[in-house]
């Protein structure tokens, strides 16, 4: 359904990525797609060390299961 999903195939499956960190449960299939794009297109090793340290941070915050905020009158 999204056109965009065959490029993310292309990248090898990881460990972590931008998408499982800041995405939520509530996180729209297209939203999380485009954060899997925005590492691909800026992946490099750096990235991953610096996502695996915050990762681990994700499993000491009290809202990692919550969804967003939707602002009023959204």
């Amino acid at each position: 359904q999204l056109p965009a999903f065959s490029y993310r195939e292309r990248m090898k499956a990881g460990l972590t990525g931008l998408a499982q960190i800041e995405g939520r449960y509530n996180t729209s299939p297209e939203d999380k797609l485009m954060l899997d794009l925005m590492y691909i297109e800026s992946f490099s090793i750096w990235l991953d060390v610096k996502l695996i340290f915050r990762t681990l941070t994700v499993f000491f915050k009290n809202d990692s299961t919550a969804g967003f905020e939707v602002a009023a009158g959204a």
